[in-house]
């Protein structure tokens, strides 16, 4: 399997595993948006956002993938790493 088709498949996976996540929830969580999530620390919230930017860091270890909510790498404002 090359190397693009093998991104794809991991934020495909991501995207299904996301979604579901925000559907299973509870409904006592709150829904935040990415700047508004660190003056909540601590607490159990949803977040939501677009996804500005992903890497897939298939060199370190456990293989990351980092999603950047709202703005890209460097100006990020949130970050999940799956």
């Amino acid at each position: 399997m090359d190397r693009r088709h093998s991104t794809l498949c991991t934020l495909s996976y991501l995207v299904f595993v996301l979604g579901w996540l925000l559907t299973a929830g509870g409904t006592d969580a709150a829904t935040l948006t990415a700047a508004q999530a660190k003056a909540h620390m601590g607490e159990t919230a949803t977040v939501c956002g677009m996804v500005a930017s992903a890497t897939f860091a298939a060199r370190v270890k456990g293989a990351p993938t980092f999603l950047n909510l709202d703005k890209s790498y460097l100006d990020h404002i949130f970050t999940v790493v799956v």
